[in-house]
């Protein structure tokens, strides 16, 4: 397995991958990519972007097994983006992503 990337969803949107049999992000027809992190970037990202949210789920993607290009991009912090679908194959596991005592996101210890 390549170094994994992970990308942060919610239940729903997993649920309906797990029927589709692959994984599309609203972000893929928006912006023509969807959105990745390296491992230490999660937890930054989820606080940033999903304070307001529950129900989440974080996947973790090993890019060799992917179809699509993986680009590293930013300006100031260089991101995984995913250029296509991302097949269940590529998908090795899925954690619930939830806060810690003191509010904030903690990276799944089962992912760790």
């Amino acid at each position: 397995m390549s170094e994994p990337i992970f990308h942060i969803t919610d239940r729903e949107s997993w649920e309906r991958a797990l029927q589709e049999e692959v994984y599309v992000a609203p972000s893929l027809f928006s912006e023509g990519f969807i959105h990745c992190s390296a491992r230490e970037q999660v937890t930054r990202v989820a606080d940033a972007l999903y304070a307001e949210r529950d129900r989440l789920l974080l996947l973790e993607i090993d890019p060799g097994e992917l179809d699509a290009e993986v680009h590293w991009e930013g300006e100031e912090e260089r991101f995984p983006h995913v250029y296509g679908a991302i097949p269940l194959d590529a998908v090795g596991r899925v954690a619930p992503l939830e806060r810690d005592a003191s509010g904030r996101f903690a990276f799944p210890p089962e992912l760790a």
